[in-house]
């Protein structure tokens, strides 16, 4: 098995045993995390920027139904959520392409990557400049300094939107995807 799925094999068992410890849904009249995303590229400020983050939940949804991301952001909580925008994973996808592979070609790496935008608790946008540090559902720490999150690789994200209420948590939508491994990718050429 290659090195780098391996160990983002290791990281989802640990991510899967946290959010399994966490089982309470809060009712604010919004529908869960998964909801509010897929919703938000019909209407809103935001509408558009996360059809590739519902894209990346429902590929994992399909690779591993009972275990994936989707079901656990859906029915427990709280959660805070950094979503990456369209262009975060376009951005990702051409490096993956330069580096011949594709999402598909790595679906551990994708469920561990969208555990590494989640924690728990509900984070406002407050909260999150307020804070030196976030640790991720996936047990990855990010640095974060004035907004700004920079992840286990160095990569700077923006928060773009803040503070979409879901009955679970909260959702920010950031500019990169954050990841919690170096997947040893070369840069793609200019």
């Amino acid at each position: 098995m290659n090195p780098v799925v391996k160990s983002f094999s290791a990281i989802m068992i640990a991510a899967t045993m946290l959010f399994a410890g966490t089982v309470s849904a809060q009712s604010n009249g919004n529908p869960s995390i998964p909801r509010v995303a897929a919703a938000a590229n019909d209407s809103g400020a935001w509408a558009g920027l996360l059809d590739e983050f519902n894209d990346a939940l429902q590929a994992d949804y399909l690779y591993l139904r009972k275990g994936a991301a989707t079901n656990t952001l859906a029915f427990s909580g709280p959660f805070t959520v950094f979503a990456p925008s369209n262009g975060a994973f376009k951005a990702l996808k051409q490096t993956l392409a330069c580096n011949g592979l594709t999402m598909a070609d790595v679906p551990d790496i994708v469920r561990t990557t969208l555990f590494s935008h989640a924690t728990s608790g509900r984070l406002y946008a407050a909260d999150v400049v307020a804070a030196s540090e976030v640790t991720m559902a996936s047990g990855v720490t990010f640095m974060q300094s004035g907004g700004v999150i920079t992840d286990a690789v160095g990569q700077k994200a923006n928060i773009l939107v803040t503070d979409i209420e879901a009955s679970n948590g909260v959702i920010h939508i950031i500019d990169t995807v954050l990841l919690p491994v170096d997947l040893g990718l070369s840069a793609c050429g200019s």
